[in-house]
């Protein structure tokens, strides 16, 4: 079987080493944005961790999960691209370039999967309060942490294991690249549909029946309420209005992660199944890079999501950054 991987060098011929104004912004970017992914991912790990109040309302143990998968990307995947933007060449032999794709696509499923398992959560916490205390125990969410983490794995080997490519000597850009083998590209379809399609409509529909739910709930409150001010005062509009905050803030969380991985996907499926965009391999390169880093921005937006939508977060943020106790 051969490599999965193919690594090519920028010679100096075909891209310039030369620090242009460009590549010094486009350095000082990838450091912010590493320094805010670990920072704030860890910020809300610790969070949660310190938090009672944050664990009695949220779905924590898949948050902390998403912001773990998010940290991965900080530590491992962003770094690495930071020293091929700073050489311009890749520097490294076959095995960090296995690592890089495999953290790529593993920290982007692992994403998907707590994103699946935190709108399940609130889905039966909405639509089936009763059931949702029985079975989403603390056991519970280690074996669904630990499902999503093996689906990840699996997800994450298939492009580096289950399908070998051959080497092109032809290609001349700085960074280590993957293709699909001609006769495999009728399994590309299957294997984006299996990690982010099905997951994606399942994710939707779980939010749109949690739409309905609290829509009907609030319905339900005003017309069993003889004033606004009976509505406000009672438990369960409170209840209600804690639920619908969660549920905004989790959907905006879900959005965030498809405007800023569907395009790197797309892009990746359109090049898997070898539609010509009539494109020079360069600006090829280059385009997937910048969507790659979109997809990398979406690791450091949600604790910012977090506390512009929750004052439990931001309260638990403020005493973390001031190192107060809880």
């Amino acid at each position: 079987m051969e490599d999965s991987i193919i690594i090519t060098n920028t010679t100096e011929s075909t891209v310039s080493r030369k620090w242009t104004t460009f590549t010094l912004l486009r350095a000082v970017a990838l450091i912010l944005l590493i320094l805010t992914t670990i920072v704030g991912n860890s910020v809300v790990i610790f969070a949660i961790i310190f938090s009672k109040k944050l664990r009695a309302i949220l779905p924590t143990a898949f948050i902390a999960n998403l912001a773990f998968a998010d940290l991965l990307v900080g530590l491992v995947a962003i770094p690495l691209h930071f020293i091929v933007s700073i050489v311009q060449s890749w520097p490294f032999d076959i095995r960090i370039c296995k690592i890089s794709t495999l953290v790529n696509v593993l920290s982007c499923a692992a994403s998907m999967f707590s994103l699946c398992a935190i709108a399940f959560d609130r889905y039966m916490g909405v639509t089936r309060p009763l059931t949702s205390m029985k079975i989403m125990t603390r056991k519970v969410n280690v074996i669904v942490i630990i499902l999503v983490w093996l689906l990840s794995a699996m997800v994450g080997a298939g492009p580096n294991y289950l399908w070998p490519v051959q080497t092109d000597t032809s290609i001349t850009l700085p960074n280590c690249k993957q293709e699909i083998n001609q006769g495999l590209e009728p399994h590309v379809p299957a294997y984006f549909a299996a990690w982010f399609l099905i997951p994606f409509s399942i994710m939707i529909g779980m939010y749109w029946r949690i739409y309905i739910k609290l829509s009907e709930r609030q319905r339900g409150l005003r017309n069993g309420s003889v004033s606004s001010i009976r509505v406000h005062t009672n438990p369960a509009y409170f209840k209600f209005r804690s639920e619908k905050q969660a549920a905004k803030m989790l959907a905006i969380v879900l959005g965030a992660f498809i405007i800023c991985w569907l395009p790197y996907i797309a892009f990746s499926f359109i090049l898997a199944i070898g539609v010509d965009l009539g494109l020079s391999k360069l600006d090829l390169y280059n385009l997937f890079t910048w969507l790659r880093y979109l997809g990398y921005f979406n690791s450091c937006v949600n604790p910012f999501i977090y506390a512009a939508n929750s004052k439990s977060f931001r309260l638990v943020f403020s005493r973390l950054l001031k190192c107060k106790r809880f």
